[in-house]
């Protein structure tokens, strides 16, 4: 299922812990996944990470949201 409901979102919060995030490779979802990682991390009490899997877009908002955001620790970009 959906990490991105509003039950999930609560419990992720509470527990913490560490998750894949790989979402449709549409702007609209990967924009959605990053707002709500970086909401998440800031209300966790709890040590929380995430491995986000996106494509490289460097133009795109959720790209430019997850790289400058200050839980980012480190960044690996495939490349061909």
């Amino acid at each position: 299922g959906s990490l991105f409901t509003a039950a999930t979102s609560d419990a992720v919060v509470a527990r913490g812990g560490a998750y894949e995030v790989n979402p449709p490779f549409l702007e609209e979802h990967m924009l959605a996944a990053a707002l709500a990682l970086e909401l998440w991390l800031r209300a966790c009490r709890r040590p929380l990470a995430f491995v986000v899997f996106v494509p490289q877009w460097r133009d795109s908002p959720y790209y430019e949201l997850l790289c400058a955001s200050r839980f980012t620790r480190r960044r690996l970009d495939a490349v061909k």
